[in-house]
């Protein structure tokens, strides 16, 4: 019973890195692509967006004593959600 609650465990924890890492690669695009559509722009306005999101995460997550991978794609995708509704009430 230990070892098959251990390789659970072990699953869980890399399927969970996996969803992490592929939001933390993928919402700063989505959301620079909805203010450019030049490449060029994009991969500059995505890089600042990365770049703020985790330091924004990682100090909120120190001061919240929350786990700080999870907290930072929670900002993004605050960040993302916003950024949305902001495009949606301009047009």
């Amino acid at each position: 019973m230990m070892f098959f609650i251990a390789v659970s465990i072990i699953l869980v924890i890399r399927l969970v890195g996996v969803v992490l890492l592929m939001s933390l690669l993928t919402i700063p695009q989505m959301t620079a692509n909805l203010f450019t559509s030049n490449f060029r722009k994009m991969i500059f306005l995505s890089i600042g967006i990365s770049f703020l999101c985790c330091l924004g995460g990682l100090i909120l997550s120190y001061c919240l004593n929350v786990p700080s991978g999870a907290f930072i794609i929670l900002v993004m995708t605050v960040l993302f959600g916003l950024s949305k509704g902001y495009k949606h009430l301009k047009n």
